[in-house]
């Protein structure tokens, strides 16, 4: 059996060959924790120790064009939120955490608590607040007509609404507005700011960019690097065909942690492939993995931490992606 750990939330204290009961933890060759039990009332749990459970994305996909190369790759665990410690639960995946939803009275498994057509976190950015359908401020709940936009309308179905972007100051025709790569519901839920271009900023002081702690999956606005260190997501991009003119990548995103979300433990994470052509135009396509991670003694979805993403389950945008997320399974929709 390869090298066990067991990480704790403090200390990362790593025991040799840890084993308990009926229970076991592997490493993969890329250092990724997963379940890798065998034997028992329950192979595919997790050692009830272990705090985290972390999954692989894997897949293969190919350009569009003769030529075009890779601009760009990022994952994003829409069921989790980097904090300084820890990523903290999101079961509705609306960006606040559980945490902070009742520390302001909302509601964890709704992504618009009062029902306004606007999310929780677009009010909590734009300094209103989610909680009550007669609270005022700059997204009024009595007014769903702003500007003749319609609430539910999501003209780039970049997962933001036209109004959610009108009062954010955000183009609403464009899913990245300050063309910086990385989607505006994205910078949103990161705290950056995603009508500047701000990526090569570092708003925590932490000598480390906004944009490459997007890219990691850390917080760009608290001092996280102890965190980083051991948390920060991991990409793999092989050129598999280097003498096809269509160039064709293999990759492997790695160290996506889990949560235990509310009701039943699934996290969807949504993955963002730029490929950029010779006529220096940026193609973008967009991915979604469901998974569960129900708690520490119950059985995990897909059970060897690997999901494999098929060239099918890229779409023109992230709205489409969502709706179709790939399976535990490998099956796309019906999860």
């Amino acid at each position: 059996m390869q090298v066990a750990r067991r990480r704790e939330r403090r200390g990362h204290r790593k025991t040799e060959g840890a084993r308990v009961g009926i229970f076991c933890i592997g490493l993969l060759a890329t250092g990724l924790l997963i379940a890798a039990c065998s034997g028992g009332d329950c192979p595919d749990c997790l050692d009830p120790n272990v705090v985290d459970y972390r999954l692989s994305l894997v897949g293969e996909f190919c350009a569009t064009s003769t030529g075009a190369s890779v601009a760009g790759m990022l994952a994003v665990n829409l069921n989790s939120v980097p904090n300084a410690l820890e990523a903290l639960v999101d079961s509705d995946g609306d960006g606040l955490s559980d945490r902070e939803e009742a520390q302001l009275g909302s509601i964890p498994t709704s992504g618009d608590s009062d029902g306004d057509g606007f999310s929780d976190l677009a009010e909590m950015r734009a300094q209103s607040t989610p909680i009550t359908s007669g609270s005022v401020g700059l997204l009024d709940p009595d007014n769903p007509l702003v500007g003749g936009c319609e609430a539910t309308s999501d003209t780039d179905r970049d997962l933001l609404r036209d109004c959610e972007e009108a009062h954010l100051g955000l183009n609403s025709a464009l899913p990245d507005s300050d063309g910086d790569g990385i989607l505006d519901a994205v910078e949103l839920r990161f705290g950056a700011n995603p009508a500047v271009a701000d990526t090569e900023e570092d708003l925590d002081g932490d000598g480390v960019t906004n944009g490459f702690e997007i890219l990691a999956g850390t917080n760009p606005r608290i001092v996280d690097r102890n965190r980083a260190a051991q948390d920060a997501l991991t990409f793999s991009l092989v050129i598999t065909r280097p003498d096809d003119p269509i160039r064709c990548i293999a990759f492997e995103v790695s160290n996506i942690e889990l949560k235990v979300t509310t009701p039943d433990g699934s996290n969807r994470i949504l993955l963002h492939r730029r490929m950029k052509t010779v006529q220096g135009l940026v193609e973008h396509r967009f991915a979604c993995a469901l998974t569960r991670f129900p708690g520490h003694l119950t059985r995990t979805e897909p059970k060897n931490g690997r999901l494999r993403i098929p060239e099918a389950g890229w779409f023109d945008t992230p709205f489409t992606a969502m709706a179709h997320c790939v399976c535990p399974n490998g099956d796309l929709d019906g999860c």
